[in-house]
């Protein structure tokens, strides 16, 4: 995630000059981050599904693009996991 992070403030910080041939770079990168996110698709891994649609949203503002993150964003929500009531603890609280 953090090579992501760092590649992502790269492209924003220097693909928006003209005839800068990183710019090239950001369909690569977009296609890598939404593979991540959609790599596990467990609720364990929500908060990295999280960071990835934070880095194509930081990536869409600063070089203009158009990403499609609804999809990303609405799955989360349909997760069963997050719908269920929490389970009482067996243990004292400590």
């Amino acid at each position: 995630v953090n090579s992501l992070r760092l590649w992502s403030a790269v492209l924003c910080a220097h693909a928006d000059r003209p005839g800068s041939q990183l710019r090239l770079l950001a369909f690569p990168l977009v296609q890598t981050t939404l593979a991540l996110a959609r790599l596990m698709p467990s609720a364990r891994f929500v908060p990295l599904r999280f960071q990835c649609v934070k880095l194509l949203l930081e990536l869409s503002r600063g070089l203009g693009l158009y990403v499609p993150l609804s999809a990303e964003l609405l799955e989360v929500l349909d997760k069963a996991e997050l719908g269920r009531r929490p389970k009482a603890m067996a243990g004292k609280p400590v």
